[in-house]
């Protein structure tokens, strides 16, 4: 009688125990999904700007007129600049 009353005392602890943990697991889940969400935000921002940026670079760079190279430069089809200097 005394070891079956232990063994319940035993397994309600157990139970305890588990349904903290999973709380806790519960709480980090969330935590760690908002950074996530966030970082991606970030990351669809900064990809975002990279690809203005890189539009804005090749519009200017294929705007540019032919006369304006420097010297050394070979020009292929008024395309951006090519150094033949390497």
């Amino acid at each position: 009688m005394v070891q079956r009353q232990f063994a319940n005392e035993r397994i309600a602890a157990l139970l305890e125990d588990r349904r903290i943990r999973s709380q806790d697991e519960e709480a980090h889940r969330a935590v760690y999904q908002q950074k996530i969400d966030e970082l991606t935000q970030r990351l669809k921002q900064t990809e975002l700007a990279l690809q203005r940026t890189t539009k804005d670079y090749i519009l200017g760079a294929f705007s540019q007129p032919c006369s304006d190279t420097p010297p050394g430069v070979i020009l292929t089809s008024c395309t951006p600049w090519v150094s033949d200097q390497q």
